[in-house]
C-alpha cells in the first residue's frame, strides 16, 4: 500500500499545528518558504495547499479553507504572490474549533 499522495494526510498524521507559515511565489516556478526548520520538512504540502488556494481564485485579504473532522486548514492570501498558511490537525474524537488568533 502506499501513502497518500493528497498534502493533509502528512500533516496530520505528524500532528501538525502551524499558524506561521508564509509562502511566496518567486519567478521561474520558485518559491520561498518562511517557517521553523521543523516545519520545511512539509514544504511540498505547503506548496500544494497554495496551489489549492491559487486555483479556487481566492482574493487577497481572504482566505481559502479546507476543514474535516481530522483537520483544520487556512490559507490565506495576504498580497499578489505572498499566503499565510495555518494548519491544525486534530486528534481523534477531539472537537474542532477555529483558532481565532490564526489569521492575526
Amino acid at each position: 500500500m502506499t501513502e497518500c499522495s493528497c498534502p493533509i494526510c502528512p500533516l496530520i498524521k505528524a500532528d501538525v499545528q502551524v499558524c506561521d507559515v508564509v509562502f511566496e511565489d518567486l519567478p521561474n516556478k520558485e518559491f520561498a518558504l518562511y517557517c521553523s526548520v521543523e516545519m520545511r520538512q512539509f514544504n511540498q504540502q505547503f506548496e500544494q495547499l497554495v496551489y489549492c488556494a491559487k486555483k479556487s481564485q481566492t482574493p487577497i485579504g481572504s482566505n481559502w479553507t479546507h476543514k474535516d473532522d481530522d483537520h483544520t486548514c487556512h490559507v490565506k492570501r495576504l498580497a499578489d504572490k505572498i499566503y499565510k498558511i495555518c494548519f491544525h490537525a486534530h486528534k481523534s474524537g477531539e472537537v474542532s474549533e477555529d483558532d481565532p488568533l490564526a489569521m492575526d
